[in-house]
């Protein structure tokens, strides 16, 4: 059974770090949206 914790928790960290790359690159739109809009008017 500890192989499949083991599995499980760095299944968990990939999907963690999965959804902090979306995270980022939710921000990173939101920042060039930002500077598109700045620039266009």
């Amino acid at each position: 059974m500890q192989g499949a914790d083991a599995t499980i928790a760095i299944a968990r960290l990939q999907i963690d770090q999965i959804a902090g790359c979306q995270f980022l690159l939710r921000i990173i739109e939101g920042v060039r949206a930002l500077i598109q809009d700045a620039f266009w008017q």
